[in-house]
């Protein structure tokens, strides 16, 4: 009968082991950065803008229309990143596009009055 060989491998030794059984709790540093510097640091990160806007009651019509703006607002998006390249802002069809994509948020935020459609350059 055959043994797996990766089971019988050497117990490791030197530092390797060391470090095996000492583990990094009584190290004061981890890379080159000491435990501890940085606990507090999340409060020094800027925390994300959030927007909350009540819910509404929308008209069938109003509610399709919505729901044709947003899939079409999300094509526009997807396009940019698709194309995202350094030339691409410098031509016609980003030109056109963005125009149209600022076209389609004002109708979106004409019918939902939702501050995420209202993009102000």
């Amino acid at each position: 009968m055959r043994e797996d060989q990766r089971s019988i491998a050497a117990p490791p030794s030197g530092e390797a082991a060391a470090h095996l059984q000492g583990g990094t709790q009584g190290h004061n540093a981890v890379g080159e950065v000491e435990r501890g510097i940085g606990d507090n640091a999340v409060d020094n990160v800027a925390h994300p803008r959030t927007v909350t806007v009540q819910s509404a009651m929308y008209s069938v019509q109003d509610a399709e229309q919505i729901s044709r703006l947003r899939q079409e607002r999300w094509c526009l998006l997807a396009h940019f990143a698709d194309k995202a390249a350094p030339y691409f802002s410098r031509t016609t069809e980003y030109s056109k596009l963005r125009t149209q994509l600022e076209k389609v948020n004002a109708q979106l935020y004409t019918l939902t009055q939702n501050p995420i459609y209202h993009v102000v350059q």
